[in-house]
């Protein structure tokens, strides 16, 4: 079984999105949307998915 955790200094609590066009970003922030990191991203390379 595989597990993953990410920590965000300063981050509350939401999805982490990154609004942009980069290789790095993705989404659109919000109200539980903090714009920190592309969390999708993350799992997408976690199981494999992405490079």
């Amino acid at each position: 079984m595989a597990v993953q955790v990410n920590r965000v200094p300063g981050m509350g609590h939401g999805t982490p999105a990154r609004p942009g066009n980069g290789p790095e970003e993705c989404g659109q922030s919000g109200r539980y949307f903090p714009d920190t990191i592309c969390s999708s991203r993350h799992l997408l390379r976690f199981f494999g998915l992405q490079e």
